[in-house]
């Protein structure tokens, strides 16, 4: 519907010798409005969404085997929400979002356990692309946002007949940058780019976890226990923003612990009763602790107000 074409080619298999590919690549293009509120049409609701990925990998000795992976996801004109897009007929902002990652895989034998060694990075870029009010063919940049993030994973996995332990080690580094633009007014060209302060700081987040996990199984499955432990210290940096004189700069630091356990037993081969509990946390975003942001919306009778979401500098994980 809405002349919308897609298209997918895959391959993979034995290069030579002991190296082996995936490649993938997948394209979504909608060529016509849809429809929203009203029957009307939905401005700037066509879009164009490509996919690749690429992975190679080989068997080494002594029964490592390494892989390196990338993916590219490439969307234009794409829409915030699809809710959002019909709810708001009259809204044509869209965002162009570019994303990058990669990722190289080590696992093999260490002593009589398996371990595994992955290092991975990628980049998210987005621009959200908004029409004037009073002339709806002129388009702008009113948002700009760049994350990096990498990091590094360890496991290591000890089987001791039916019964196993994995112990793990994750390091991840995220940096976020924001620049916001004000609605250009310089007619008729409207090429002005004059920035503001955006609604959130730049940032930057840096988390090391420890964790283990073990599975434990008896009488041939008829009892099964998962015992598991994690525990993360996390560094969020609040980064001088430009055009920013309200955001201060800053440094929080936490400490979470969050064990789990679950049980499974299978009384009769079609019966399996399950249970789990456990706790994890959610590490508070910079502009959820620093900022503020303004959004238009509209009440049932197409009306618009502005609402405004105020930061809590006090979260916690």
């Amino acid at each position: 519907s809405f002349d919308t074409v897609e298209g997918a080619l895959t391959a993979g298999g034995t290069l030579w010798g002991p190296l082996d590919f995936d490649a993938s690549w997948a394209t979504r293009e909608r060529m016509a409005s849809t429809k929203g509120a009203a029957g009307r049409d939905i401005p700037d609701s066509t879009f164009l969404v490509n996919q690749a990925a690429l992975r190679l990998g080989t068997r080494l000795l002594g029964d490592w085997r390494a892989d390196l992976a990338g993916q590219g996801y490439f969307g234009r004109r794409l829409a915030f929400t699809d809710s959002d897009q019909l709810t708001y007929a009259n809204v044509s902002a869209y965002k162009d979002l570019d994303r990058l990652s990669g990722d190289f895989k080590l696992e093999g034998p260490v002593l009589g356990t398996r371990a595994t060694v992955t290092l991975f990075a990628g980049r998210e870029t987005y621009d959200v692309v908004d029409s004037l009010a009073s002339q709806s063919d002129v388009y702008y940049t009113s948002t700009s946002s760049d994350v990096l993030n990498q990091g590094a994973q360890l496991k290591d996995l000890v089987a001791f007949g039916q019964q196993q332990i994995v112990f793990g080690l994750d390091w991840r580094s995220v940096a976020a940058t924001t620049a916001l633009w004000a609605v250009p007014t310089d007619a008729p060209d409207y090429k002005s780019r004059a920035r503001k302060q955006p609604y959130n700081p730049d940032s930057a987040q840096d988390s090391l976890g420890v964790y283990t996990q073990a599975g434990l199984h008896f009488w041939d499955g008829l009892l099964d226990l998962s015992l598991g432990a994690r525990t993360d210290s996390l560094q969020l940096r609040l980064l001088d923003t430009p055009y920013s004189p309200d955001y201060s700069a800053g440094e929080q630091s936490y400490a979470s612990f969050n064990p789990s356990a679950g049980v499974q037993v299978s009384p009769l081969s079609w019966l399996k009763l399950h249970s789990t509990v456990g706790r994890a946390y959610s590490s508070p975003e910079a502009k959820q602790l620093a900022g503020s942001t303004t959004t238009v919306l509209y009440d049932a009778s197409w009306n618009p107000y502005n609402a405004t979401y105020k930061s809590n500098p006090n979260l916690r994980p």
